[in-house]
């Protein structure tokens, strides 16, 4: 039972209509005297998915006794805006004896549904000292949703004592202003902004945002300095929300930020921001101060940075920055050169993937390659580079990531078979051919060729319209739904002889469903 109601909530999901048959028997098995609690939960859950209103009675007293069952259904009963609901919460919020959790979901709920008879009463809960701090917040939270104006006497006495005890007020003082705007309440938000302590400041910051950022400029060079990330990101949105050149120098630090959040942040908005002609050249300035520093984080998002702008005086850089420590600027790196096309070190390029195959790839009497974090993945971009730009000259080494090895890297090997395509686009080499067919034949080896690198190897075939492999392609062709390798075959056939690539067969899924159609 608990899995047949699981697979009803499932379909409904899934788009399944017709299901409006199974509200009552789901509410029956609800109902049902001695039922087991997960088929209880299992059958709440349905109902709820299938948005089952004509249930909302039976889901309601079941609600009101089992906390389990309420957390399933309450937020769905406001959702629905159920008017016996708004009753049950408000007669709850009243009761000495109820569950803490079911005074929690009243709260949120008569938030949800902004009704304003439950004011007086969330604002006493938001102000009372024994309340228990989730219940405070919850509490001021909904006062907020219901009330948007008129709020700033109860909350400034809120922000008085500023040691950590007072800290719970403070918090309630910022969510009962989380809707409030004019004089009166920026002047509190302003408080809360500049607090000691990085939630309150937050919500603060975050509400003075919202009403507008100029309000946040004054206090965005000390936000975008404190500890707290979420407090920085917030520093910066109002920085990047008025940017001038000036302010994208205070947001520049910002890209060597140690949250990961906040540095991808600011270098997805500037690159955003360069494309106003009066603040490009700032941002690849900034760009270009990082990627001459010495921290890996603001190298990598610099990076980015001037490939978004396709800045070319930063290949120098970016040459010497592929000899890094750190995987994530040697990767980016290579990435960035092959993005820039930078024809001019491409002999430079080799160089470098010639250094990391040496001491990275197995070759005869060395069994085991150095295991480098971030090797095979720079080799695929500087293959890449090299197939993209047909250099000739890196031939010879990408030839040598076709056999298998021990320990074989394989997106490199993948990308090398990939760019050899491109060298011999149109012109195929009847033994590279045969290699690459061969890899493309590997689907049952000890250990078995790797998906991509048959992919690649199928692609390149096509490429090269290497028709001497038709058979081998034709053997591993096919368009079912998920099979990249007989998808990369029917294009490689249709680049060799024209023929259309048929229209793909639909994926089915079900199989590991409880319930399956009987068609």
């Amino acid at each position: 039972k608990r899995l047949a109601a699981a697979s009803i909530a499932r379909a409904h999901r899934g788009g399944m209509a017709g299901l409006d048959d199974v509200i009552p028997v789901l509410a029956a098995e609800l109902e049902r005297p001695g039922q087991h609690r997960t088929v209880k939960l299992a059958c709440a859950h349905a109902l709820v998915a299938v948005e089952g209103r004509a249930a909302a009675d039976v889901l309601r007293k079941h609600a009101a006794d089992n906390v389990e069952i309420a957390l399933i259904v309450e937020p769905a009963l406001a959702a629905w805006d159920d008017p016996p609901a708004r009753e049950m919460w408000l007669e709850r919020l009243t009761r000495p004896d109820a569950r803490h959790q079911h005074v929690r979901l009243a709260i949120e709920c008569l938030g949800a549904v902004r009704e304003p008879r439950a004011e007086p009463r969330l604002r006493e809960l938001a102000l009372s000292s024994p309340a228990a701090p989730d219940t405070r917040l919850a509490a001021a939270q909904a006062v907020s949703r219901i009330r948007d104006s008129g709020l700033e006497s109860t909350a400034e006495p809120l922000l008085a004592d500023k040691s950590p005890s007072g800290l719970t007020a403070r918090l309630v003082a910022a969510n009962l202003l989380k809707a409030h705007r004019g004089p009166a309440a920026q002047a509190l938000l302003i408080e809360l902004a500049v607090d000691d302590e990085p939630a309150v400041a937050a919500l603060g910051l975050g509400r003075l945002l919202e009403i507008d950022p100029g309000l946040v400029l004054p206090l965005a060079p000390a936000a975008i300095g404190r500890d707290d990330p979420h407090v920085r990101r917030l520093g910066a949105e109002a920085l990047i929300a008025r940017a001038t050149p000036e302010r994208i120098e205070l947001l520049e630090p910002l890209l060597d930020d140690v949250h990961p959040d906040v540095r991808r942040y600011v270098r997805r908005e500037l690159i955003r921001l360069a494309a106003d002609p009066s603040l490009a050249e700032s941002v690849i300035a900034a760009a270009m101060r990082q990627l001459d520093g010495a921290s890996w984080r603001g190298q990598e998002q610099a990076t980015f940075i001037v490939v978004a702008q396709q800045h070319g005086p930063a290949i120098p850089r970016l040459v010497e920055l592929m000899e890094s420590e750190r995987a994530e600027v040697l990767v980016t790196a290579a990435w960035a050169l092959r993005r820039l096309e930078a024809r001019d070190v491409l002999a430079q390029m080799l160089v470098r993937a010639e250094r990391v195959t040496a001491v990275y790839v197995p070759t005869p009497g060395h069994e085991q390659g150095v295991a480098l974090e971030g090797y095979d993945q720079q080799l695929a971009q500087l293959f890449e580079a090299f197939g993209q730009m047909t250099y000739r000259p890196a031939e010879p080494l990408m030839r040598r990531f076709i056999p298998k090895a021990n320990i074989p890297p394989a997106y490199s090997r993948s990308r090398a078979v990939w760019a050899l395509g491109h060298l011999y686009a149109g012109n195929p080499d009847p033994a590279l051919a045969k290699q690459l067919s061969a890899r493309l034949a590997d689907a049952v080896g000890m250990p078995p060729e790797f998906l991509f690198v048959r992919h690649a190897a199928a692609v390149s075939l096509g490429r090269m319209q290497a028709a001497s492999e038709l058979e081998v392609l034709r053997s591993f062709a096919g368009n079912k739904g998920g099979d990249p390798i007989g998808h990369a075959c029917l294009w490689a056939i249709h680049q060799i002889t024209g023929e259309p690539i048929p229209d793909a067969e639909p994926l089915l899924k079900g199989s590991s469903w409880f319930l399956t159609p009987l068609d």
